[in-house]
């Protein structure tokens, strides 16, 4: 939701849909700055390129009810070669370096990505779960010093309704609640260490209160407040909610936090005596935010 909530703002250039850099998705990518360009390409190229420009856009993960593709034009070729002859122009190589070559061959190839580039402020990405890989983090520092981390924070009850419709390893509640918790404090400590450049949000209240919540994250990152921030998109094009569930309008929908009736009460209990504590010390960290 967030990403797609950043998706049309003129200062954030927002990766279109989940990282998949490297090969591992919660992981940082492997960069070996020794490596021939053509290596380098091979190890950082997402793999969903090629079925979306083949398919269509559709940035749903399995289980998601809407189906809607986007077209997505896309040049492969362009992409390769971007990337190889910025690489091979770089003096000394760096894994920034070799990022901003792979970012800028991304939207140079992408021919539906936003035109005027003079009022970018920010690239924008989602990489789900790399926030609980402490390696990862420390290598993301290490590249983006400037960089900041949003991470929202959602009620396990809920989540896990959404959850477990997604992914087959969340039927079980005590696997469930063992990511929600190892997630969550991560987020949770990173914020502790690095409150300057991170940021926790409430789920619910990105989408109960989304302009409040949106007006207080563009005032963090500083950018200027559009109204583009209040629609989800993708590219530009209104979209439907990554929903396990029947979502027929667009828009932000706030059926997501009125699901804990799917839940018997067993259930319900189970997931607050694991995850409750952690919880409720989230929102008490998240109203101490500056």
């Amino acid at each position: 939701m967030l990403q797609q909530l950043f998706d049309a703002h003129p200062q954030i250039l927002m990766h279109p849909f989940e990282l998949e850099m490297g090969s591992r998705r919660r992981s940082w990518p492997e960069i070996d700055l020794t490596a021939d360009p053509d290596r380098l390409f091979e190890s950082l190229q997402e793999p969903s390129i090629s079925r979306f420009v083949m398919e269509g856009l559709a940035p749903h993960r399995p289980g998601s009810i809407d189906r809607t593709r986007h077209r997505f034009r896309f040049s492969q070729r362009t992409y390769r070669e971007h990337f190889s002859r910025l690489v091979s122009r770089i003096e000394h190589r760096t894994e920034r370096a070799i990022l901003d070559a792979y970012f800028s061959a991304f939207w140079t190839a992408w021919r539906d990505g936003p035109a005027d580039m003079r009022q970018v402020q920010y690239f924008g990405g989602f990489r789900p779960g790399i926030i609980a890989d402490d390696e990862a983090m420390q290598k993301f520092v290490a590249a983006y010093p400037k960089g900041r981390v949003i991470s929202v924070i959602r009620d396990p009850v809920t989540w896990w309704v959404s959850a477990r419709s997604h992914k087959p390893e969340f039927r079980d509640r005590d696997a469930a609640a063992r990511h929600w918790n190892r997630s969550t404090r991560a987020a949770l400590d990173w914020h502790a260490n690095r409150p300057d450049e991170s940021r926790l949000v409430v789920f619910e209240e990105l989408l109960l209160e989304t302009e409040r919540t949106m007006r207080s994250i563009a005032a963090w990152l500083d950018i200027r407040w559009e109204e583009c921030l209040l629609e989800p998109t993708l590219a530009g094009a209104p979209m439907r909610a990554d929903s396990s569930f029947p979502e027929g309008t667009y828009g932000v929908r706030t059926s997501p936090v009125q699901r804990a009736s799917l839940l018997s009460q067993a259930d319900k209990d189970h997931m607050l005596s694991q995850c409750g504590d952690l919880h409720d010390e989230a929102l008490d960290r998240i109203r101490g935010q500056k």
